[in-house]
């Protein structure tokens, strides 16, 4: 098996082709985060959809952690092969464990929660992690964080080391502007009402709104969605905090599996200078 090699297999029609249905795509690869090699429908490796027969890895994550691999050794490398490197501390926020548990045992690595220890409250960190980590991953969390949010964005640069990356994922569309669904709220609290979920919010001049049709991702709580970013903004965000260096990773990625179709919001990484 080649790795990254594209390959058309001719399904019988038995196998459920209907006449004149495109042939199936596949591509040969390994995973990037638990390093079993394995041949895949392309059509299965989006972004959300679990795509690693081993790990149960999916689009997102693999990219994530090639993103990473990238900043700190100048190449995509599995993560089961990364180097030990105790020397790099590295911080996460609400990681998926199948890279988590990985990136523990290769570097001093802490990942974090936001409603239980080990905590991390990225709008207001606590003075013993500034300036102490080399990198910061954050996996669609920052569409999670109260407004403004530029506050999260001017934490994570106050996070990092000198020379530390910052690598994310977000939801963003490209061309348009960043959609704030509730705007400023200095405080929230989410009630059932008879037509579904109900977000009650003040703002800071003392006035008081509901919102409905509210949208969570994966739960309740503090997945609720605040807003979806502009790819634009979004880089203007890294930018004001003071960033550099800021790439947008959205090349593919054929050898670990990593395609961007579909919904691009491909990883964002920038170093604090």
């Amino acid at each position: 098996m080649r790795l990254g090699r594209l390959q058309i297999r001719l399904l019988p029609r038995d196998a459920g082709r209907a006449p004149g249905e495109p042939h199936a795509a596949r591509l040969a690869f390994r995973c990037n985060v638990c390093g079993q090699t394995q041949e895949q429908p392309v059509a299965a490796l989006e972004r959300e959809r679990p795509s690693c027969a081993g790990c149960g890895s999916n689009v997102r994550f693999r990219s994530l952690v090639a993103a990473l691999s990238e900043r700190l050794f100048g190449r995509s490398v599995a993560a089961v092969d990364f180097p030990q490197r105790k020397d790099l501390a590295g911080i996460g926020m609400t990681d998926w464990s199948g890279y988590r548990d990985i990136l523990g045992l290769k570097f001093d690595y802490r990942s974090t929660y936001l409603h239980k220890p080990p905590r991390l409250d990225i709008l207001a960190p606590a003075e013993a992690d500034l300036g102490a980590h080399d990198f910061l991953l954050s996996s669609d969390v920052f569409e999670h964080v109260l407004a403004p949010v530029q506050r999260a964005f001017d934490n994570a640069w106050r996070l990092l080391k000198p020379g530390g990356v910052f690598v994310m994922t977000v939801p963003y569309c490209v061309g348009a502007p960043t959609r704030e669904h509730f705007g400023e709220m200095t405080s929230f609290a989410i009630e059932d009402g008879p037509e579904g979920r109900v977000l009650r919010a003040a703002y800071a001049d003392g006035g008081t709104r509901n919102f409905s049709d509210l949208v969570f991702h994966g739960g309740d709580g503090t997945t609720l969605e605040m807003r979806v970013f502009g790819l634009a903004d979004l880089i203007g965000h890294f930018e004001r905090a003071g960033f550099d260096d800021i790439r947008v990773h959205d090349a593919p990625d054929y050898d670990h599996g990593i395609l961007h179709h579909g919904a691009p919001c491909v990883p964002i990484s920038a170093r604090r200078p």
